[in-house]
């Protein structure tokens, strides 16, 4: 019985791992895409261009073809910027920022049902630098 209760334990200790490493990394993801959003509108239109290219380059390296770029949502867009500006070498110009890069980031996903955490990340930049961010175009 007692080996019952452990290995119960042990599942629920889990499951609850595994939902509250799902919400970070998708509070993280937002975090990302508000943060991308606002260093892309502070790039003068060669940077921008840059950006673009190499967000093309990274969906062919992923197997996607380039153009999925302008079939994709705002907010996920936003999050393969993140992945190009941060290769490109480019930083966010908010003081104290920068970008949180997980190892096999997929922004596609992470950004999915994502709500609550833009919300949250909304939130953040607007008590921190007094700046309200949308994902919108």
């Amino acid at each position: 019985m007692k080996i019952i209760l452990y290995l119960l334990g042990l599942v629920v200790l889990f499951i609850l791992f595994k939902k509250v490493t799902g919400q970070t990394k998708k509070y993280t993801a937002a975090r990302n895409a508000l943060l991308a959003k606002y260093t892309f509108e502070n790039l003068d239109e060669k940077g921008k261009l840059k950006v673009i290219d190499r967000v093309k380059e990274i969906l062919e390296r992923g197997g996607a073809k380039a153009d999925m770029i302008n079939r994709i949502s705002a907010k996920e867009r936003f999050g393969f910027y993140v992945l190009a500006m941060d290769e490109l070498g480019i930083n966010p110009p908010l003081k104290g920022e920068r970008w949180h890069i997980r190892r096999k980031p997929n922004p596609y996903y992470d950004l999915s049902n994502a709500d609550k955490e833009v919300s949250a990340a909304q939130r953040h930049f607007i008590n921190k630098h007094g700046l309200r961010i949308d994902l919108e175009d």
